[in-house]
């Protein structure tokens, strides 16, 4: 199942993260299959639907763990503590949720809220 030009509907992303929640998937399974969109090997654009990309990116990063050989260090997968738990996967598809709703309700003032909270978050330096 597809949405828009090559990219998984919301549903789909919507499954993948129940998949991670429930066990039926692994966050590595999950990140498999976000690659191609989020690494830029599937050449089919940006998402005509802003939350399915930010859903990608959110279940492509669910992977990360701290580097036991570097402190401060994070990568993908491997041995390593996840940088969220479960608890916090949860709370990430609840705010996804809401920013779903937010942008179906007013997409352009949802983007405009987007691009302020950006454009701030730029001039505290990141």
């Amino acid at each position: 199942m597809t949405g828009a030009v090559g990219w998984p509907s919301r549903r789909e992303v919507e499954s993948w993260w129940l998949a991670i929640l429930d066990g039926t998937a692994s966050r590595e399974e999950i990140h498999d299959r976000t690659v191609p969109w989020v690494e830029g090997k599937l050449a089919v654009g940006p998402s005509h639907d802003i939350p399915v990309g930010m859903a990608v990116q959110y279940l492509h990063g669910f992977t990360l763990v701290r580097d036991p050989h570097a402190p401060h260090g994070v990568r993908h997968g491997g041995p390593g503590e996840y940088l969220k738990s479960l608890d916090e996967v949860r709370m990430d598809l609840e705010y996804w949720r809401a920013q779903c709703a937010a942008h179906d309700r007013d997409p352009a003032a949802w983007r405009e809220r987007r691009l302020a909270i950006a454009r701030a978050f730029a001039r505290r330096g990141g």
